[in-house]
């Protein structure tokens, strides 16, 4: 009997753009998405030296187990730093991760062991734009050009704050206002 063979329905985000240049490198990672392993087939990887895509494919199930890599080629010029980003189609949103690598000609990373890329999603937004730590969409409410209304997307800690991701935070004229209190570090309101 022919084996199932499975389908991606979702729209490609990004274009793998990898053979567009002279050297080529390869990256063979499992995702995590908040520290959770994914499973999913939806899920793509990009490459990036700045704003520059350098590379992109979705996560492919390996035959005979249940893991789930991606196995990106990546594409340059030697010595540039790489950054990457993942596309999740079912929240629409690119994720971000800490992780880079510097582009080395022919290199195989993670071929033998594949090695875990840990993604996270943004903990708050104002308006349409997305934040990865408190900080700094308390510092774009600030200047007010994106908006003043902090919406956070799960719990966030900052400057010895914790905040609960029920609560929305409100710059109108950079004066906080918290519709709950706030539990400083010292455990006080």
């Amino acid at each position: 009997p022919i084996s199932p063979i499975p389908v991606n329905f979702y729209e490609k985000h990004w274009e793998n753009n990898a053979g567009n240049y002279h050297y080529n490198m390869s990256i063979v990672s499992t995702i995590k998405i908040d520290g959770t392993i994914q499973n999913r087939t939806d899920l793509e990887l990009a490459a990036f030296s700045g704003e520059e895509l350098r590379g992109a494919t979705r996560m492919d199930k390996l035959e005979g187990v249940d893991v789930y890599i991606a196995a990106l080629p990546i594409g340059g010029e030697g010595g540039e730093s790489i950054s990457f980003k993942l596309y999740d189609p079912i929240t629409k949103m690119e994720l971000d991760t800490d992780f880079t690598t510097t582009f080395v000609a022919d290199a195989m990373i993670g071929e033998e062991e594949p090695f875990s890329m840990d993604f996270f999603t943004p903990v708050a937004k104002i308006g349409d734009n997305y934040f990865n730590t408190l900080e700094a969409a308390v510092q774009a409410a600030g200047t007010g050009e994106m908006g003043t209304t902090i919406t956070l997307l799960k719990d966030a800690e900052g400057s010895g704050v914790v905040i609960n991701k029920s609560l929305t935070i409100d710059f109108n004229g950079k004066k906080y206002t918290f519709t709950s209190p706030a539990v400083g570090s010292n455990g006080t309101p």
